[in-house]
């Protein structure tokens, strides 16, 4: 694994080898493993076409100041812009193979949902122009689509109407099974085409914290914000889509008899602005809907806790005509034009100022008002927190997809925990009280140690210093390392070596080992040739995190408020578990009550625990969360959470 370097501009000998000689455009061939750094400026189209080998990924990543590689000529110049793709003609990108992470690094996502892009994507405009195109045109019933793609912190769309191309990202595929699997679009910005997002035949989708706004829609092209056929298991959650004309903003397409099956649609905002001011037309079959004259069917939709404001068109509502299991629950539309849902369960939403049309009724715990205040924030200008609690929620605990994403119902776009007051609160966004609130600390998966964070490793690891090493391999010369195949060998274990110098961390799979001489062989060469005196671990696996973990800034935990640590993202394999102790400082708090501690454990059933030592031991899963939180205490009282320690164990 190699990082390369290209810059616009760079008058160096092109090599790609540093930010001074680095090459002015992506070369022709890409090395799978590796990963290309690019700088700012603009760029021509590009085609990614290397052939895939097995499961190794190439990324493509925005340079910015806090990540660029090598600071071998390099200047913060050159990461704090964009790096554009803008073709004159045709896509700008096209992505005909599969494994590929495109990562922007930085922009998108609350806060920050249409600015700070590291990439920008601008297809060439006109008929059949896509700013991302995945997949070929090849008809003949047996080409799979390229899938294990990700594109994160990408601006995809046109910046003049010239350049709205009929789609911003398109996938495309013949038939059922053969579409793209394993997609991933995060923290991008896709604006002003026909259909900002299509999708086709594809499986296991992941669309979460984009901003989808603005497109175009006549007559013969019909406008959508996500338009799809065929794809099964897809997660649409945390998007905000705004002043999407056409038939849907979800536009689900029933397709030559071909079904669309296991969607969680969750936490996303639909709305147009205040006055609608693109003088958009509103939808013509639901919000999300499931459309056009052939009989396939929509089976086991979820759409939960999402927000819906000032949506005009002739129904505003969830509709599909074709399919079972399909569920819509705990939603919120305030000033819509008339919803009509047709084939969902529908229950415990709230219609504010939006009528009922045909045979709609209200659920037995829906909330209907017809001359109600906005119960938001300030919608007008973007805030669509909610002004106080609403009526309470069904709590939601099944997901479609836990197969290949995390499941997050249980959280808001802003990553707040419903339900932590009582009340699980309807909407996309979980209310809190100014007594309330949450300091959030999460463990990430990374080779990257900063000053001040400390990690522990699992048992059975060994610890040792470096006496020399080459491009693949490792000596530790006071070594005895088991031969491979023999005492257990250490082929396929993992090897982490800890930078002395700087700080940071490499690990690769050990391939062969020397008994004698102490020299290990790994998979592939090291980023930097570890020097004598690094440090390596053998079979652990490395935490970084923010330490000391203390909660709030006064280091106080005070009743109602509490504490989260999440498991998401972690490299751990489900036969480990990982311990954490929750250090409390001295102990003259006492025990005024019952119990002085809450204990949520990572199933969501409730445990009491006294803290009558100074520390309190917690097993974290995989994919899970714990929550700590102060009960039975005065509100007087407080408790001082010291340390965190973190011990992870083979099952």
């Amino acid at each position: 694994m190699a990082n390369h370097y290209v810059r616009a501009g760079a008058t160096g000998t092109a090599n790609g080898s540093d930010w001074t000689n680095a090459w002015t455009a992506l070369p022709a061939t890409l090395t799978r493993g590796d990963t290309y750094y690019i700088g700012d400026g603009e760029y021509e189209k590009y085609t990614f076409n290397d052939a895939v080998s097995g499961s190794t990924y190439i990324t493509i990543k925005k340079a910015t100041v806090a990540d660029h590689g090598t600071g071998t000529g390099w200047s913060d110049a050159y990461g704090d812009g964009q790096a554009v793709f803008h073709a004159t003609s045709g896509n700008g990108w096209t992505i005909t193979t599969g494994y590929w992470v495109f990562d922007g690094q930085v922009g998108g996502g609350p806060g920050s949902w249409d600015s700070g892009h590291g990439f920008r994507v601008i297809g060439g405009g006109g008929n059949l122009a896509y700013s991302i195109r995945i997949g070929t045109s090849i008809f003949n019933g047996t080409t799979y689509q390229p899938g294990h793609i990700e594109i994160r912190h990408v601006d995809v769309g046109g910046a003049s109407e010239e350049d709205w191309d009929d789609f911003c990202i398109y996938q495309w595929a013949e038939l059922k099974g053969l579409g793209s699997q394993c997609i991933t679009i995060s923290h991008c910005y896709l604006h002003d085409s026909n259909v900002l997002l299509f999708g086709m035949f594809g499986q296991f989708w992941l669309i979460e914290d984009n901003y989808f706004f603005r497109n175009w829609h006549d007559e013969a092209n019909h406008g959508a914000g996500f338009a799809d056929r065929g794809t099964d298991n897809a997660v649409i959650r945390y998007n905000l889509w705004s002043d999407i004309e056409g038939t849907a903003f979800i536009d689900i397409k029933k397709n030559e008899d071909q079904d669309h099956s296991y969607w969680d649609i969750y936490g996303n905002v639909f709305f147009y602005g205040s006055g609608n001011p693109w003088a958009g037309v509103g939808v013509g079959n639901g919000t999300i809907a499931m459309t056009s004259t052939e009989t396939g069917t929509s089976n086991y939709f979820l759409v939960y806790n999402n927000t819906f404001v000032n949506v005009p068109g002739f129904n505003t509502g969830v509709s599909f005509p074709l399919g079972t299991g399909n569920k819509v629950f705990n939603n919120i539309w305030y000033n819509c034009d008339k919803v009509s849902h047709i084939n969902v369960e529908h229950d415990y939403n709230v219609y504010l100022n939006t009528p009922f049309a045909f045979t709609t009724e209200a659920g037995p715990h829906d909330v209907v008002d017809d001359d109600a205040a906005s119960p938001f924030t300030d919608w007008e200008n973007g805030d669509f927190t909610l002004k106080a609690a609403t009526e309470a929620g069904v709590e939601v605990s099944s997901s479609n997809n836990e197969s290949f994403v995390t499941p997050t119902l249980d959280e808001d776009m802003g990553g707040t925990t419903r339900g932590t007051d009582g009340v699980w609160d309807r909407g996309a966004f979980e209310f809190l009280t100014e007594e309330s609130g949450e300091s959030e600390g999460t463990l990430e998966s990374s080779f990257c140690v900063q000053a001040g964070d400390w990690y522990m490793v699992a048992p059975k690891t060994v610890l040792g210093v470096v006496t020399s090493a080459e491009a693949s391999t490792l000596t530790d010369t006071a070594a005895t390392f088991p031969d491979s195949g023999t005492d257990g060998g250490l082929v396929g274990a993992r090897v982490t070596v800890l930078n002395n110098t700087d700080r940071t961390m490499q690990t690769r799979l050990i391939v062969g080992s020397v008994k004698a001489t102490g020299v290990l062989t790994v998979d592939r060469a090291w980023d930097t040739t570890p020097a004598a005196g690094d440090f390596y671990i053998l079979g652990g696996q490395p935490w970084r995190f923010r330490t000391p973990l203390i909660y709030p800034e006064t280091g106080t935990l005070i009743r109602g408020k509490k504490l989260k640590l999440s498991m998401r993202g972690l490299g751990i394999v489900a036969t480990q578990l990982v311990w954490v102790k929750i250090y409390a400082a001295g102990a003259s708090y006492g025990v005024p009550e019952e119990r002085n501690l809450l204990i949520l454990d990572p199933f969501g059933v409730s445990r009491l625990d006294r803290l009558e030592t100074d520390w309190i031991n917690l097993p974290l899963v995989w994919g899970r969360r714990w929550q700590l939180e102060v009960g039975g205490l005065s509100l007087e009282q407080e408790i001082q959470v010291s340390r965190l320690e973190i011990v992870m164990e083979e099952q």
